[in-house]
């Protein structure tokens, strides 16, 4: 996906689990 893949999925995750309750970690890293 490459790094500007990444940085839109964790927005896409920011937005839609801004707590990042749901699976946190598995796909994408919350740091």
């Amino acid at each position: 996906y490459g790094d500007a893949g990444i940085i839109e999925m964790r927005a896409v995750k920011a937005a839609l689990d801004p707590t990042w309750k749901l699976a946190p970690g598995v796909l994408i890293p919350n740091t």
